[in-house]
């Protein structure tokens, strides 16, 4: 079960990052995973040159990082394959305790203005509680309910049994 989230309309994002030019956003492989992959009827992971991802998030951070560009604003996306390494598969709200995990780290040169989180609310949480910056962190999904389903594995695709799924709402 997952806590089903959608994505705030573009007009709202536009307006989240008014006056603000090198926006980093970062996308979870949880929760927004899955509610994605329901709404857009997509794979929920997906495995591509080698890598498994999480497919539904990763087609949305290029539209969120696309939808920005085109506004002359410089992006930095990161993955949850980004972090892994720090987080349970990638899920920002499950982190491995006593393992740092500096953002900053990640991003080179690149010094964000803002930080939006395509991630459910325990995802945005677990970026609020390692992030040691001023820089303001925004969530773009908001939730709606919860998601119950099964999943099926077809070669390299995890995907939802869309005769077994239910939103619930909250």
């Amino acid at each position: 079960m997952a806590l089903y989230s959608k994505v705030v309309e573009d007009k709202t994002i536009l307006e989240l990052v008014k006056d603000r030019k090198n926006i980093l956003v970062i996308g979870c492989g949880g929760c927004i995973n899955e509610s994605l992959a329901y709404d857009k009827k997509v794979s929920i992971f997906k495995k591509i040159d080698g890598r498994r991802i999480a497919y539904a998030t990763h087609r949305e951070l290029k539209r969120v990082s696309e939808l920005l560009s085109s506004k002359e604003c410089r992006v930095k996306v990161l993955e949850e394959y980004d972090f892994r390494e720090h987080c349970e598969e990638g899920f920002l709200c499950i982190r491995k305790r006593g393992v740092d995990f500096n953002l900053l780290e990640k991003l080179g040169d690149f010094i964000p203005d803002v930080i939006l989180s395509l991630c459910c609310t325990a995802g945005t949480y677990g970026l609020e509680d390692t992030h040691n910056n001023d820089v303001p962190i925004i969530q773009i999904a908001k939730p709606i309910g919860m998601l119950g389903y099964l999943y099926y594995d077809e070669d390299d695709e995890r995907k939802i049994d869309f005769g077994h799924t239910k939103v619930i709402p909250i």
